[in-house]
């Protein structure tokens, strides 16, 4: 089917799943949507209508789960995509969407918005660029290894947070190397080369959430096997 052809199926699917008045069946229709490969556009009608479906029958079908998404970065957009791919899997995310760069003050000092919220889950989104930037080119490996500790300790701080605070689980991302050589091919050799400082504030990080008993989403993994371009777009 031509990418066109798609489209209008899609759309001639979903206004008929949303014209459908007994709410079970359209949200079992929009779930059949749901698990289909969709578009940015086609997640967004998609997410639109399932806010629709009361939501008495959205908690006799799917279990409910309530989501703060914290970053460094702008996340809204994410949650009409999170909100599909758990419906996929028989979830339903309510989702708190914190503002840019403000995961440090949501967690240690929560604005009144998050506690009513009351997550279930937090997951941090975070970016390296600060840490990376915070490196003197002419460090040392000792001096690098502080600064890496130090950005980890503060992670295990706002785990400890959210654990205290709201009793909720984590669920950490990884860090992309999102940077460009800066010694070239040198960079294999020098301690402070940004694609070395992400690699070992992985390793950092995967060794403190094991000890604090915190989930890992390995992004950098996936990045790696799909292709940075696939994960980060610098003109966003």
């Amino acid at each position: 089917m031509h990418q066109e052809d798609h489209a209008a199926d899609f759309r001639g699917r979903l206004k008929r799943a949303i014209g459908i008045a007994d709410m079970p069946a359209r949200l079992q229709a929009l779930r059949v949507l749901a698990a289909e490969p969709t578009g940015h556009l086609e997640t967004i009608q998609l997410d639109r209508s399932l806010t629709g479906v009361a939501p008495d029958a959205v908690d006799a079908a799917l279990t409910r789960m309530k989501i703060a998404l914290l970053s460094s970065a702008t996340i809204p957009h994410l949650a009409a995509g999170l909100r599909v791919a758990g419906v996929r899997h028989g979830f339903y995310f309510d989702i708190f969407a914190g503002g840019f760069g403000q995961y440090r003050q949501e967690l240690m000092q929560p604005s009144a918005a998050l506690r009513e919220f009351a997550p279930e889950l937090f997951v941090l989104s975070l970016g390296a660029r600060a840490v990376v930037g915070s490196v003197p080119p002419d460090a040392d490996a000792r001096q690098v290894e502080q600064v890496l500790q130090a950005e980890v300790n503060e992670l295990r701080s706002l785990w400890q947070a959210a654990r205290s605070r709201f009793g909720a689980a984590v669920l950490q991302q990884t860090y992309l190397d999102v940077f460009e050589p800066l010694f070239g091919s040198f960079d294999r050799l020098a301690v402070t080369a940004p694609a070395r400082l992400v690699d070992r504030l992985n390793d950092l990080l995967a060794q403190a959430a094991r000890e604090e008993g915190v989930a890992l989403l390995d992004v950098a993994r996936a990045s790696a096997r799909d292709g940075l371009d696939a994960w980060f777009d610098t003109a966003r």
